[in-house]
């Protein structure tokens, strides 16, 4: 474990900010290191710092010479120092499982050093001392001056230090003496040694602190004691704040010389000159904000951060002395091997400006992206009793191999010269993508080496998403290859368009076939000649593993009928892919057909199309002359059935009939609409009993009506029957793939194909693909690839839109809010259902009871029971449970009915309200709408809140649907948010029905309406709409409010509506 992982956690995240900037100016050198301590100091921000870091009874134990860790804190010296140790893999002992994951503050523990006076001879740091005399003193060291410090006695001597160059030079350490002056009559006499005593005064409280420092941290030179040699990390702070006092001196041969000014922050620059010989000299330059100077002059190097020129003193980075040292005292001139050799050194192991060299000698510094690069091999350890794989992770910069833990941190490209700095976040970012695949990092222990794992099982997805992404890998010897490239070609012949192409890997070439059988196994992987492994592109194998199941593979190629032309097409789309003459010819035909051309209804077509069922007829008639299938998923509402029938009645001339399945209950919907706009069509109503006798009639007929039901019981007498057309009305019947519907739909034989449904997809997309299937059997091939190409939890927006367009050509939906412009305000109309077997028996069992009870010549007609047999009819037509609550469990035909187009109408975004006379019936859907969890408001007569239902439903989005007894609620209410209105069981006094559809259809209503009459075949509500156009005023007195005209009901009148 890395020491930055093992106490960084310990450190608040504004302490590491401030440690990562000293790092950043290289403003930190390790002066000692070991396996168990380190010392270091830092030059920052004009602070000298000391620290001290050592494993102390189990424990890292920190020392610092700033004032936050004197006060016991963890402060940012420490943490860059352990950045350091890390970085260089010092003080390793810490590793050690032994070693406790604290830190200990030395400061923090005891007082002593608190304590400590000058005369103790133990190693204790100036900026300790400074920090003594603040406190108890009162006075801040920033602003010390001689003059505030002594008394008027004082000032009469002084103190001064002078540098001793000779005897540095030869100790190669700093030598400091320190002389004492007497003032008289205004006058420095000659200095004379001072020698530090205890409790003796001083001229200046700098004075008192340097001394005594210097008598315990330094040694005397040369057996005297006013002679002192500093230690390394003691320089620069010492003379800083001797610098303070004004009283700093140089001893040259020949001289002293006054030191005036402290140099921080320079710039280091070389400067190579090539002489006639072929040889370089070198030149040192420093810069800093407001000087510049020549190194080559007189100077004194010590084994430390500072640098003694002239009057000044400088503070070196450590790179800076480290390669002052190095070339300061080299030879005059360099060779041309040996200059290369310091300028890669200079250029891999420093920030110094390099921007002078010569462009020979110059590497130039470039960005490169960095791609990762794994070994695997077998573990040594299993995990969890599996075995797994070992995996060492490096890094490649344009050629240039890194390992992951090494220190390096800049890399030389021979060939280029480029010089490139390790990229840690683009390295960390490679990293997280391995923990996203399940790779995991372990450090060393005794149960496991330390480095990547993998279980062997997650190998092969691995390795596809990372070669992908262009990283190198190799694998017990192999290495996985990815295609330098894959060239396809596309071309049409006849019928079919075909798809060719081949992989190049380095000297091998790779037919179609051979991919294609790579994708079809699923791995995507070949074996090569030379013994690697080929991986193919992720997004080649997800679109060519598509195409393999909707294709056909022939002769080194896939083969395409004509009619997947849209879905190859959109497959292949973004593929750079060549597309001859012969394909671009054929593919601008079935591009331009997207621009539909509208189509007039024959002249024999009893009815006229609004211009969206123009273009609707018109798009049929297109796609049948390409011989595509075709769905029509108009919303509910826009005449789907007038539009295929305007089709069919174009069809005339064709001999064969056309086959059209839907559920029972639009049976006789079609029927009527047939006979009202192409009467002149015969149609058969192929369902029932009877249809055995009829099925030698089917020829004979233009138009024939069957259920799905029928469909699944006949299929293998009906598929042997070419239709002209088979049409599958509410199509989502067949929106399981696997179903009995859907297979027996597939197998009729017929030259054209449409389905119709207002709700193509309910839930899923697969549904979609199971109506896809019926119109253009072959055309998408095997489901389940579909099933995972577009997984309904895994779509993204480009799969989204490229589905859509690949589909969008065989599917024609318009809205009503797209075709407003062309729809009437206000449109009603009848929904049929028929009743269940059940339903129907309870329902004839009552009507004969009443045709016994009123129709006998023996029967008085008593107004009361009239009513009464008139209501209990009306209510058995709706729910068996409005005659009897133990049917409540089930689910009548017109409930269904209404469920149905309510789901439909919801999903599309619309509001509905739902008129009853029975507010038993209300409760009914109102449980329908709890069990799907749809939002709803309610009215009845007992409803007291109805203002507030009233505001729910106009101003909520999320309330869809409004149920209202049609007693409450027929009048007085604004209900515009609906733009659809269900009549369950309409008071047929027709005013009042329209009362109802104006609580929809009024001021303020910004949508075209649409309403429903929803009638059950069959029963007294059928006989009462025949009865309404004959007898337009018996009809509104038999449900008058007053029903004061039920006695002029005549016994023929109760004929007609018990018949």
């Amino acid at each position: 474990m890395s020491l930055n992982t093992k106490y960084a956690p310990l450190f608040p995240d504004e302490i590491k900010v401030q440690a990562t900037a000293i790092i950043d100016a290289q403003a930190i050198y390790l002066s000692r290191v070991s396996d168990s301590s380190v010392a270091a100091e830092i030059n920052f921000q004009n602070d000298y710092i000391e620290i001290e870091l050592s494993i102390e009874d189990k424990e890292l134990v920190v020392n610092c010479s700033c004032d936050d860790a004197l006060s016991g804190a963890l402060c940012q010296h420490v943490f860059a120092t352990l950045l350091i140790a890390d970085r260089d893999e010092e003080l390793q002992k810490v590793n050690s499982r032994s070693i406790k994951k604290t830190v200990r503050n030395k400061h923090s523990k005891s007082k002593a050093v608190e304590e400590v006076r000058p005369e103790q001879k133990q190693s204790l740091d100036l900026k300790y001392y400074m920090n003594q005399f603040k406190r108890e003193n009162k006075i801040s060291l920033n602003t010390i001056e001689s003059s505030e410090t002594v008394t008027k006695a004082n000032q009469q001597w002084r103190i001064i230090y002078i540098i001793e160059e000779r005897r540095s030079q030869s100790c190669g350490t700093l030598v400091i003496s320190h002389y004492w002056q007497k003032k008289r009559d205004g006058q420095w006499l000659a200095e004379k040694e001072f020698v530090y005593q205890t409790g003796q005064d001083y001229p200046d409280k700098i004075d008192q602190s340097v001394i005594q420092f210097l008598a315990s941290n330094s040694r005397s030179s040369g057996n005297t004691e006013h002679c002192r040699e500093l230690k390394a990390e003691d320089h620069q702070q010492v003379l800083s704040e001797i610098l303070k006092t004004g009283r700093l001196y140089k001893r040259t041969a020949n001289d002293l010389i006054s030191m005036q000014m402290e140099m921080k922050n320079t710039t280091l620059q070389f400067q190579f000159e090539k002489g006639d010989s072929g040889d370089y000299k070198l030149d040192h330059h420093l810069h800093s904000k407001n000087e510049s100077f020549d190194l080559n002059a007189e100077q004194l190097f010590l084994n430390s951060p500072v640098l003694i020129h002239q009057d000044c003193i400088i503070a070196l980075t450590r790179d800076q002395m480290v390669w002052l040292q190095k070339t300061a005292r080299h030879s005059a001139s360099y060779s041309h091997r040996e200059v290369e050799t310091l300028s890669r050194e200079i250029h891999l192991n420093t920030a110094i400006n390099c921007e002078n060299f010569p462009a020979a000698l110059r590497f130039e510094v470039s960005e490169t992206e960095v791609r990762g690069q794994l070994y695997i091999r077998t573990a040594q350890f299993r995990f969890r009793d599996k075995e797994q794989l070992h995996v060492e992770l490096s890094f490649n910069y344009a050629g240039s191999i890194v390992e992951e833990n090494s220190k390096i941190q800049r890399l030389i490209t021979s060939e280029t010269r480029q010089l490139i700095t390790r990229n840690a976040k683009a390295e960390g970012d490679l990293k997280d993508k391995l923990m996203d695949l399940d790779f995991r990092f372990v450090e060393s222990s005794l149960r496991e080496e330390e480095g990547w794992k993998l279980l062997p099982a997650k190998l092969d997805h691995a390795v596809k998403i990372l070669i992908d992404a262009d990283w190198e890998i190799s694998a017990e010897g192999k290495t996985y290859r990815k295609p330098q490239e894959i060239e396809m070609k596309l071309s049409y012949k006849m019928d079919w368009f075909e798809l060719e192409g081949t992989a190049q890997f380095d000297d091998q070439e790779l037919p179609l076939t051979e991919l294609i059988s790579a994708a079809k196994e699923g791995n995507g992987f070949v074996t090569l000649d030379d013994g690697s492994i080929g991986v193919l592109p992720l997004e080649w194998l997800t679109t060519y593993t598509v195409l393999t199941e909707i294709g056909i593979c022939n002769d080194e190629m896939l083969k395409f009928s004509r009619g997947q032309f849209y879905i190859v097409d959109q497959l292949l789309r973004d593929e750079k892919i060549k597309r001859d003459s012969s394909y671009l010819e054929a593919a601008e035909k079935f591009q331009n057909f997207e621009k539909i051309h509208p189509l007039e209804a024959a002249d024999d077509f009893n009815g006229t199309l609004r211009d969206y069922q123009k273009d609707g007829l018109g798009w049929m008639t297109q796609m049948s002359e390409l011989g595509l299938g075709m769905c029509l998923a108009d919303d509910m509402g826009l005449g789907k059935t007038v539009q295929v029938l305007a089709l069919l009645n174009n069809r005339q001339n064709c001999k064969n009939p056309s086959l059209i399945v839907l559920p029972k209950s639009l049976i006789f919907n079609w029927a009527a609409e047939a006979e009202a706009f192409c009467p002149h069509l015969s149609v058969l109503n192929y369902t029932g009993a009877s249809r055995v006798a009829q099925f030698k009639q089917i020829a004979k007929h233009r138009i024939v009506l069957t259920t799905y039901g029928t469909l699944r019981q006949d299929i293998l007498k009906l598929k042997d029957i070419q239709f002209d057309y088979c049409i599958l009305d509410e199509s989502q019947a067949i929106k399981n793939i696997k179903s009995q519907n859907s297979k027996a739909a597939r197998l009729i034989t017929a030259n054209h194909r449409l389905a119709m449904t207002g709700t193509p997809i309910e839930n899923r997309l697969t549904e979609l693909l199971s109506q896809f299937e019926f119109i253009n059997p072959g055309m998408i091939g095997n489901l389940s690839v579909f099933k995972q190409f577009f997984q309904d939890k895994a779509l993204n927006d480009e799969q989204i839109l490229s589905f859509q367009k690949a589909v969008k050509p065989f599917f024609l939906r318009r809205t009503k809010k797209e075709v407003a412009k062309d729809l009437p305000e206000k449109t009603v109309q009848v929904l049929h259902c028929d009743l269940s077997q059940y339903e129907q028996e309870r329902y004839d069992e009552l009507k004969a009871y009443y045709q016994k009870e009123l129709l006998d010549d023996d029967a008085k007609k008593s107004p009361n029971l009239v009513l009464q047999a008139l209501m209990r009819l009306r209510q058995a037509a709706c729910h068996s449970a409005l005659i009897n609550p133990k049917f409540n469990h089930e689910i009548s035909a017109k409930q269904k009915l209404i469920t149905h187009k309510m789901s439909e109408l919801i999903a599309e975004g619309h509001k509905l309200l739902i008129f009853s006379q029975f507010t038993s019936f209300l409760s009914l859907m109102q449980k329908d709408c709890e069990k799907q969890d749809i939002a709803f408001s309610y009215l009845d007569g007992k409803t007291k809140n109805r203002d507030e239902q009233v505001q729910r439903f106009q101003n909520d989005d999320n309330v869809k649907v409004f149920l209202i007894s049609l007693k409450a609620g027929g009048v007085g209410l604004n209900l515009t948010a609906a733009d659809y209105v269900f009549l369950m069981d309409p008071w047929w006094n027709p005013a009042i029905e329209a009362q109802a559809i104006d609580r929809a259809y009024r001021i303020g209503q910004k949508k075209n309406v649409f309403a429903y009459k929803v009638i059950s075949r069959g029963t007294i509500e059928e006989k009462v709409i025949q009865l309404q156009k004959k007898k337009q005023e018996l009809a509104d007195s038999i449900f008058a409010a007053e029903g004061n005209m039920i006695n002029d009901l005549s016994k023929e009148d109760l004929q007609f509506l018990l018949s």
